[in-house]
């Protein structure tokens, strides 16, 4: 035990230590919770607490790898029984034209949807989660697509803001899994995971 761990100075320094260490477990709870309110698939928010997700991993829990370019954005605000968060559950489906199917039963040309939670409410605001993803009508993007785990989410195909989508930029594509590489580069790791995986 240390000399100043008796004294006015001692108590205060230890009461300070662990009162910082509580605010810190807090907070970090706090978020955890609020993330898992407003997230479509619980898995997808807790692989954002964990260690960094593996490409093979996330080839693994996609249900379709696409290559495409995104098209009109619809508003779609559920019904109450549909709803399941605290917050308004409106989301926006978006329509996707295929240019190369990677994994799933799509084929090049198919025009699929996807959906992302946020958009416009009744009385003319708007919802959506900071930090996440926002896509533009015309953008090119490389999708791990998957449907959510509960409520309306279990109808609609979705990714994670965090591992699940990469942007397609001047034939480079600029996300977790592909930090500025070539599409042919990104093309022949997401091919050989999955042919590894059969």
């Amino acid at each position: 035990m240390s000399a100043t761990s008796s004294t006015p100075l001692g108590f205060v320094h230890r009461f300070w230590r662990k009162t910082r260490r509580a605010g810190r477990v807090a907070v970090t709870l706090g978020s955890c919770v609020a993330l898992l309110l407003l997230c479509p698939n619980p898995a997808i928010a807790l692989q954002w607490m964990g260690p960094p997700p593996k490409l093979s991993w996330r080839v693994g829990r996609s249900e379709v790898i696409v290559l495409g370019r995104v098209g009109e954005r619809t508003n779609v605000i559920p019904s109450r029984s549909d709803s399941i968060r605290i917050v308004p559950e409106v989301y926006s489906r978006y329509s996707f034209v295929v240019t190369e199917a990677w994994k799933g039963d799509v084929t090049a040309g198919d025009t699929i949807t996807f959906a992302r939670f946020g958009g416009q409410l009744p009385g003319g605001g708007w919802v959506e989660i900071g930090g996440d993803p926002q896509v533009s009508r015309g953008e090119s993007l490389v999708l791990f697509l998957e449907h959510g785990s509960s409520g309306i989410w279990k109808r609609e195909m979705t990714f994670s803001w965090f591992d699940g989508y990469v942007r397609i930029e001047s034939r480079k594509g600029y996300g977790f899994h592909c930090p500025g590489k070539s599409m042919g580069w990104l093309r022949r790791r997401v091919r050989s995971v999955i042919e590894r995986q059969r």
